[in-house]
């Protein structure tokens, strides 16, 4: 490997483990400052209401499961007002527990796998699922007259 491209993705790495320490930081600290105000004993905290939510709001879990993702995916795809790539989580862990098969055979499939394969597609993701052969190939090389 040609050394200067090393070295730059070397530094490559190097920046975004910095980013993603710091991230970790800021997210430590975030939830010590709040684990902190919750021991204070001179504060009585005060029962929180339950807030109803309204019956046709869709809810994305923030920890996708297959169940809460499926309910999302079916709401969120039919109400034409809801932005779709806020379900890219969910897609992502649906059709790669489905799989290849079950999506394009299985009816009960037929709008996750045209729903979620063009939402992740269009967010430029991955899913083997939807494209079984893999991501896009680079273009093929010209071998004409290059080898003299």
């Amino acid at each position: 490997m040609n050394p200067k491209i090393f070295n730059e993705a070397l530094q490559a790495t190097a920046r975004i483990a910095c980013c993603a320490g710091l991230v970790g930081l800021v997210a430590c600290q975030t939830k010590a400052d709040d684990s902190a105000s919750n021991t204070d004993t001179s504060v009585v905290a005060e029962p929180e209401e339950q807030v109803a939510e309204p019956e046709n709001e869709i809810v994305v879990p923030e920890e996708p499961n297959f169940e809460e993702c499926m309910t999302a995916i079916d709401a969120g795809f039919a109400d034409e007002n809801f932005d779709t790539s806020t379900l890219l989580d969910c897609c992502m862990l649906t059709t790669e527990e489905v799989g290849y098969m079950e999506l394009y055979e299985n009816p009960d499939y037929a709008s996750l796998q045209e729903n979620c394969c063009e939402e992740i597609a269009q967010q430029g993701e991955f899913s083997s699922a939807c494209t079984p052969w893999g991501p896009p190939t680079p273009p093929c090389m010209n071998t004409g007259s290059a080898h003299a």
